[in-house]
Order: C-alpha cells, then sequence, then structure tokens
C-alpha cells in the first residue's frame, strides 16, 4: 500500500508517454536498428505523415511580415558593413597616432 506521501509525488509528476511512438519522440532523429524498423506499425506512421501532410496545407505563412524582415535584415547587415568599415578606419587612425606618443612616453 502506498503512503500519503508517495501518491503526493506520483501526483505532481507529469505522467511520461508510453510506447514506442513515444520512445522515438523523446529521442529525436537517429537511426533505428533493423529489429526497430521491423517493429513499427506502417499503417500508423502512414497516418502520422498523412496528418502532418494536411497540418501542413493548412499553414498560411504572412508573406508580407517575411518581406517585411528580409528588408530589415538587409537594412541591418548594410550597417554592419558600415559600422566594421568605420571601426577599422578608427583602428588605423588609433593605431597611426597613438605609436608616436607610445615612444615618448618611456623618455619621460
Amino acid at each position: 500500500m502506498a503512503s500519503g506521501s508517495q501518491l503526493a509525488s506520483d501526483e505532481s509528476e507529469p505522467a511520461e508517454p508510453k510506447g514506442k511512438r513515444a520512445k522515438m519522440q523523446q529521442e529525436g532523429l537517429g537511426d533505428l536498428a533493423e529489429e526497430e524498423i521491423d517493429e513499427l506499425d506502417q499503417n500508423e506512421l502512414q497516418c502520422a505523415v498523412t496528418m502532418l501532410e494536411e497540418k501542413l496545407k493548412q499553414l498560411k505563412p504572412n508573406m508580407a511580415a517575411i518581406r517585411e524582415y528580409r528588408k530589415k535584415e538587409q537594412d541591418y547587415l548594410s550597417r554592419v558593413q558600415d559600422l566594421d568599415a568605420v571601426t577599422a578606419e578608427r583602428d588605423e587612425l588609433r593605431r597611426h597616432f597613438e605609436v608616436p606618443f607610445a615612444c615618448f612616453a618611456g623618455a619621460g
């Protein structure tokens, strides 16, 4: 017989899915052994594929949002190039002006 504290801990933990399908979902994509392939139910797999294809057909991406994102990404990349150019120019000028002062710093 289970104690009260054991029951409480059993109820608070989510139930783990059982079966081969749940095992595959938890492990993610990977290579299956020959015997695991033989154990798969072809009808169940075909049903899953059909359901996913139907869901895919129902998806309607917001093309305006995608175009806007691409435009903003191009603007961002352009600004990154500008920043890199300005930073390189700054570093070159800094190197040019700091070298002579470094020579004088040791003489004093």
